[in-house]
């Protein structure tokens, strides 16, 4: 009589090694690559919430017919909107009468690193107020936002007459326009 001796099915250790080997590899690749792309968004996040309250406040301005404020705080890394009423209500008459909504703050890893009004006036301390005027309108301006690791710079741009923003990759400047810019 002959023993036939037939190999059971399964794994063996060395097979079971290598493929948790294979997959604590991947699982390593894939979460560098996410935490590269985490403050990518983070930035882009920001970027958005902030381009909202600026939507907010002029859409609030051309519906009420009021001014409204975007308040940068340059110093504390924060923007709030700061409406034309009063505390008790009715219309503010002084600046510094009108109520300004809660602060929204950045993320420490998010800089709000200056505002720059027109094609020259740049601040990157204190306090900037951008007005919303009743027809929406408002001084074209740029928000500078800096992440610090890795570095990165995004620049919202807001359009004078429109309001509309842009984002923009870096801290482009704003051309300054005068009259050889048109034709004759």
């Amino acid at each position: 009589m002959t023993s036939r001796r037939t190999r059971s099915q399964g794994f063996t250790l060395i097979e079971i090694a290598v493929a948790v080997l294979i997959l604590s590899l991947g699982t390593t690749v894939v979460a560098v690559y996410l935490d590269s792309m985490l403050p990518n968004s983070r930035l882009q996040a920001c970027a958005r919430a902030l381009a909202s309250q600026i939507a907010d406040a002029r859409s609030h301005a051309i519906t009420q017919g009021l001014s409204y404020q975007i308040e940068y705080d340059l110093d504390n890394n924060r923007y709030r909107l700061v409406t034309p009423v009063k505390a008790g209500g009715g219309r503010a008459i002084r600046p510094e009468d009108r109520i300004g909504l809660d602060w929204v703050e950045f993320p420490p890893n998010v800089k709000l690193a200056g505002v720059t009004l027109g094609a020259e006036d740049t601040s990157e301390r204190g306090i900037v107020f951008i007005d919303f005027d009743p027809l929406g309108s408002s001084v074209e301006h740029q928000v500078n936002l800096r992440r610090e690791n890795p570095e990165a710079d995004f620049t919202l741009q807001v359009e004078a007459l429109t309001g509309m923003v842009r984002f923009l990759t870096g801290r482009p400047r704003i051309e300054k326009v005068d009259d050889g810019a048109f034709p004759q």
